[in-house]
């Protein structure tokens, strides 16, 4: 016996199991065999009826003990088994392991991650060599934007160790992954600017899209501090002094001027409060009437446009107001000549198409 015992506990691990089902009768038998056959076919999920008790060993140094023992089973369930597989990659962020599963069935072979990955992956390989693939990105699942620029990283690297040449079936879904990854390290490097952290599982379908555009436009005022046109036009100003001069007003009907004013907007992106502050240059408007008030002084100035110059009105973005107060010292030093380039600014749509965000 005591042999016995040191055999049992001196080893690692068994070196196999081996299981057996006891059924009430051989017609639940035959259904079981039918039912595994389905189950290496369709790779679904199949229920087996009419088990009496389920018996596991161990087999130890060549001797068989007992594990485990079940009976009086109600709702038994087989699928196929999963193999984990681990494939290495080398990405712009150092090493990278995918760990995936491997499925074997009769007519092909998945490969798959969890399904709540920031990038889900099904593989399936069938025996006639061709290749079925499915991929879905999930970005709300990551923790930070550098967790999700690597793997999407990861996943572009994977597909140039599957694939010598790209698939052209691949070739949209492939550029769709590159174009996110660049728009992730765009999020990226405002969080380095602005010192903060987005939160990606704060994304919510309904509002991507409007979360993306505020993203991009942070990116090109503050990172590549580009000069935006917004199709947009002020409706009126007042100002506070006297207006008039030797008996003339400064702003009068009629007249086409461009106006330089400072703002600054609070923006919620992604549980980030971020402050921006910008300078503006509108254009293209015309005074319709101009109203003062003889008890404050105040001018109000009501404004139109001419239907063939439409007013805009062009902005830069500064993520402190001290240099936001530079860019109007500069601007005062030489306006006519230093307005030029907010003259001259695009739309983000504009800019879209030009795919100046995805060179």
């Amino acid at each position: 016996m005591k042999n016995r015992l040191q055999k049992v506990f001196s080893h690692e691990r068994p070196e196999k199991f081996i299981g057996q089902i006891k059924f009430a009768n051989s017609e639940f038998s035959k259904a079981f065999y039918a039912k595994l056959d389905k189950v290496y076919e369709t790779g679904s999920s199949q229920k087996i009826d009419g088990v009496d008790s389920m018996e596991l060993n161990q087999l130890i140094n060549g001797e068989s003990y007992p594990l485990d023992y079940y009976e009086k089973i109600c709702d038994l369930q087989i699928l196929p088994q999963k193999e984990p597989v681990e494939i290495k990659v080398t990405t712009e962020y150092g090493e990278f392991t995918w760990i995936l599963n491997r499925t074997k069935l009769k007519e092909k072979i998945i490969l798959n991650n969890q399904e709540k990955s920031i990038i889900f992956m099904n593989f399936e390989f069938l025996n006639n060599g061709t290749l079925s693939f499915r991929l879905k990105a999930n970005p709300q699942h990551a923790s930070s934007t550098i967790e999700i620029n690597k793997a999407y990283s990861a996943v572009l690297a994977l597909f140039s160790m599957i694939f010598k040449d790209e698939p052209i079936e691949l070739s949209e879904i492939i550029n769709s992954l590159k174009n996110e990854l660049k728009f992730w390290k765009r999020a990226y490097k405002i969080e380095q600017l602005l010192n903060i952290e987005f939160k990606p599982d704060l994304i919510e379908p309904e509002t991507s899209n409007e979360i993306m555009q505020q993203i991009d436009e942070l990116y090109l005022l503050l990172v590549e501090k580009v000069s935006l046109r917004k199709n947009q036009g002020l409706t009126s100003f007042t100002i506070n002094p006297l207006l008039e001069k030797g008996g003339r007003h400064f702003v009068n009907d009629n007249e086409k001027f461009v106006l330089n004013f400072s703002s600054q907007r609070e923006l919620n992106i992604l549980g980030q409060e971020i402050c921006i502050y910008f300078v503006c240059v509108a254009f293209n408007h015309i005074i319709d009437n101009v109203k003062k008030n003889d008890k404050t002084g105040k001018v109000t100035a009501i404004m139109r446009e001419d239907e063939n110059s439409p007013r805009y009105i062009s902005l830069k973005g500064f993520a402190s107001k001290k240099e936001q107060e530079k860019e109007q010292q500069r601007l005062k030093k030489d306006f006519s000549k230093n307005i030029r380039e907010y003259e001259k600014a695009e739309t983000i749509d504009v800019l879209n198409k030009k795919k100046t965000l995805y060179k």
